[in-house]
């Protein structure tokens, strides 16, 4: 992989956030779709770039004076850093009159349509390196939430 500068992986995030897919993109700088999202999660943590809001912009204002329990799933998953980005997006998009009584975020199925783009990148002779990863947890994520999740989701709620 080819080593940009700081400066150069800002420019990177930023023009692959505009566009729709961003594998392909990703690609064409030489660099896996991991490592874009990777420096994404940087750049937002030390406020370098604002992060895009994951959270319901309509529903603001429909949820007045009610208790609220947060569940959610993500498919790229396994990282509490990105479940708590995600919930607190979500929680910033709550009236404030609510009261949010508990939360939970596992991992969740992600359409077929993402493992075909994978497996389409995989042909490609410069796919990233860490392709086989990337179909490994899209086939991961296939059966969640499962059990162990609502298990644990439940010990939550109880």
């Amino acid at each position: 992989m080819k080593e940009y500068t700081s400066n150069q992986r800002k420019k990177i995030v930023i023009k692959i956030n505009k566009v729709k897919n961003k594998e392909v993109l990703a690609l064409k700088y030489k660099i896996s779709i991991r490592t874009y999202y990777y420096w994404k999660s940087q750049l937002e943590t030390y406020s370098i770039i604002k992060p895009k809001s994951t959270a319901p912009k309509t529903n603001k204002n429909k949820l007045k004076n009610k208790k609220i329990f947060l569940f959610g799933t993500a498919g790229f998953g396994g990282s509490d850093a990105y479940f708590q980005r995600i919930l607190g997006n979500v929680k910033s998009a709550i009236d404030s009159s609510n009261t949010i009584v508990g939360e939970y975020m596992c991992q969740g199925k992600m359409p077929q349509s993402v493992r075909e783009r994978y497996v389409k990148m995989k042909e490609n002779p410069e796919h990233p390196d860490n392709i086989d990863a990337l179909i490994e947890n899209f086939d991961k994520a296939l059966s969640h939430p499962d059990s162990d999740d609502l298990e644990r989701l439940k010990n939550i709620i109880i």
